[in-house]
C-alpha cells in the first residue's frame, strides 16, 4: 500500500519534495524503490502517543542522501522532538529493543511464571511508566504481532511470537482498541488463564522462575547487537529508549544501568538464562569480548562509557 502511495507522491510533488514515512517495521528501502527519487526517501518513525513522546528516529533507506537526512533532522527539531538517525535494519532501534522484553514478558506468562498483574507491578517498580501488558493491550495486539513477525524473519529463533500473543491475536483480542487483550475492557469474563493452560499444554512447558532480570537483560543484550552493528551508537541508544519508552531517567539510560550493575553480572545472568530458559538469551558476541578485556562497567571505570 505504501509503495502503491509513494509511486503517486513521485509523480504529484515537485522534485525536491521529501517524502517521508512513520513506520514501526516497514523496510525504509523497500517503500523508496517504488519512486523514482529513492534519495529523497527517508524514515520518520514517531511514538505512541506522538504528541507527548520526544523521540523521532529518522531511518535512512539504502539510497537516501544524507542531505536528505539532515533536512529531516532539522525538520525534527523545528517540532520540539528529539532526532535519532539509526542505521535501517528491522524494528530500527528502538522497537528491536523493545520486542524481547514484552516477548520474554509473554513468554513468562505463559509458562506460569508469574501472573500479568504481578509482571506488569514488577516492571512499574522498576521505574518503567506501563507494564508489558498494559503497553501491549494500548498499542494492540494485531499491530504488535505484524512487528513481530517481521522481526522474527530477520533475527530468527531468538525473536520468536509467543505462543500466548498468537492465540490472542487468533481470537481477535487486540486490546482496548476492541475491548480484550491479556486484559478485558468490557463486562466479558477474562478467561487469560485457560489461555495459558492451552500454551502450556502445547509447549509442555510451565512453573518457570520469574524475575525481572529475565525481562531486562534481553533488553541490554539486544542493544549491544546494535551497538556492534553500527545500528546506533551507545549515547543514541541511551537518548532514544529515555525519549522513546520511559526508560528510568534515574539510571541514565539502559546502557548506563548496564555498567552500574555489572556487564560481568549481565553475562553471567544471561548464560544461566540460556541453560534454564533457552538459547534467546545467548550473549551477544560484544558483550563477551568486553568483559573478558576487562570492560565491566563502572566498576571498572570502563564500560559502554568511560567513568572517571
Amino acid at each position: 500500500v505504501k509503495r502503491k502511495l509513494f509511486a503517486e507522491l513521485d509523480a504529484a510533488c515537485p522534485s525536491h519534495a521529501i517524502l517521508a514515512t512513520n513506520t514501526s517495521a516497514l523496510s525504509i528501502s523497500a517503500i523508496g524503490a517504488a519512486p523514482q527519487r529513492p534519495d529523497k526517501v527517508v524514515g520518520m518513525h514517531f511514538f505512541f502517543p506522538a504528541p507527548v513522546m520526544k523521540l523521532v528516529e529518522v531511518i535512512p533507506g539504502l539510497a537516501t542522501a544524507e542531505d536528505t537526512v539532515k533536512t529531516t533532522v532539522e525538520f525534527t527539531e523545528s517540532l520540539r522532538k528529539i532526532p535519532v538517525k539509526v542505521k535501517e535494519c528491522a524494528g530500527f532501534l528502538v522497537n528491536r529493543l523493545l520486542l524481547p522484553f514484552l516477548n520474554e514478558a509473554a513468554v513468562a506468562l505463559q509458562e506460569g511464571a508469574a501472573s500479568a498483574n504481578d509482571i506488569d507491578a514488577a516492571v512499574v517498580k522498576f521505574g518503567l511508566p506501563m507494564g508489558p501488558f498494559i503497553l501491549l493491550d494500548t498499542l494492540g495486539l494485531d499491530v504488535c504481532c505484524h512487528v513481530a513477525e517481521t522481526l522474527h524473519d530477520s533475527y530468527g529463533e531468538r525473536a520468536r511470537t509467543p505462543r500466548i500473543l498468537e492465540l490472542l491475536h487468533r481470537r481477535q483480542r487486540w486490546g482496548r482498541k476492541n475491548g480484550a487483550g491479556f486484559y478485558i475492557y468490557d463486562d466479558r469474563a477474562n478467561d487469560l488463564d485457560a489461555i495459558v493452560a492451552e500454551c502450556q499444554a502445547g509447549t509442555g512447558v510451565k512453573g518457570t522462575p520469574f524475575s525481572i532480570e529475565r525481562l531486562l537483560y534481553p533488553v541490554v543484550n539486544e542493544a549491544a547487537l546494535c551497538v556492534e552493528e553500527g545500528v546506533a551508537g551507545p549515547q543514541e541508544i541511551d537518548v532514544s529508549m529515555l525519549a522513546g519508552i520511559g526508560w528510568p531517567p534515574a539510571t541514565g539510560g539502559v546502557l548506563h544501568w548496564a555498567d552500574e550493575v555489572g556487564l560481568d553480572v549481565i553475562v553471567a545472568k544471561l548464560e544461566e538464562f540460556k541453560r534454564t530458559l533457552g538459547p534467546r538469551f545467548w550473549p551477544a558476541p560484544l558483550l563477551k569480548r568486553m568483559v573478558g578485556a576487562g570492560y565491566a562497567g563502572k566498576k571498572t571505570k570502563r564500560g559502554f562509557f568511560e567513568y572517571l
